[in-house]
């Protein structure tokens, strides 16, 4: 079987997207479910290629109001995504996930699998990760104050 390659650069000013559950998903996940994504979003300038039936790219950015959506991996002709998207944690999210409070501010990548027509986006086992990190830097923080291991700390109190 062969495929049709190729490469080209795409941008795109006033997106509107409309009907689309799994960006109603993603904005509801990130407590920006006001974000308006049926007007004024936009697709920044990216570099696309199309190679052995994927189309693919490396930082596909997508902005809705303030709320910047970074894309990379590739979907294929036969509709099947491998994906991972990148996100800010923001303190909407920590307000509902109060024990990763390390973690706002900085860009977060969740995968996303599954077809077009059915994507899966791996939310779970994302936090999942996520709350074993925080346990496990909490369990390192407390064995330091109970050891004395924290003692320049301790010092400027």
């Amino acid at each position: 079987r062969k495929f049709v390659a190729g490469e080209g650069t795409l941008g795109i000013q006033n997106l509107k997207i409309t009907g689309s559950p799994l960006l109603g998903e993603i904005l509801m996940q990130l407590g920006t479910a006001g974000a308006d994504a049926a007007g004024g979003g936009k697709l920044e300038p990216i570099a696309l290629t199309l190679r052995n039936g994927r189309l693919s790219y490396s930082q596909m950015t997508v902005v809705f109001g303030v709320v910047p959506l970074h894309f990379r991996g590739s979907v294929g002709l036969d509709d099947t995504l491998d994906l991972e998207m990148g996100f800010p944690f923001s303190q909407s999210m920590l307000n509902r996930n109060p024990a990763l409070s390390d973690w706002v501010g900085t860009e977060l990548w969740v995968p996303i699998h599954g077809k077009v027509t059915s994507p899966r986006i791996e939310w779970d086992d994302l936090f999942r990760n996520l709350l074993k990190q925080a346990a496990k830097r909490a369990a390192v923080k407390a064995l330091e104050r109970l050891l004395g291991g924290d003692k320049d700390k301790d010092e400027k109190k």
